[in-house]
């Protein structure tokens, strides 16, 4: 459920600002997406905050920290090459 509600809310934002990036799929506990490298600082950015503060806001029986990670796989190479977003 809080993966879906996260969604949705990314969904809007990029909706709403008009980017380039769009989610592709969600895998297990992953949101899968294609985002331009022009947008990608932003992106995670807003992912992060989406589904840390927002979510928490939303959802005010969370009572644990919620912490998300980025993986970043280099333009047009393969998924075994992404590398940790810092």
């Amino acid at each position: 459920m809080f993966l879906i509600w996260s969604i949705c809310e990314l969904l809007e934002h990029i909706r709403k600002h008009k980017m380039q990036s769009y989610v592709i799929a969600e895998v297990h506990d992953s949101i899968i997406a294609d985002v331009p490298t022009n947008e990608l600082a932003h992106y995670v950015e807003v992912a992060t905050d989406i589904m840390t503060n927002k979510l928490c806001k939303q959802f005010k029986y969370i009572n644990v920290p919620i912490v998300t990670e980025a993986d970043v796989a280099p333009v047009g190479r393969s998924w075994a090459e992404k590398e940790a977003w810092v």
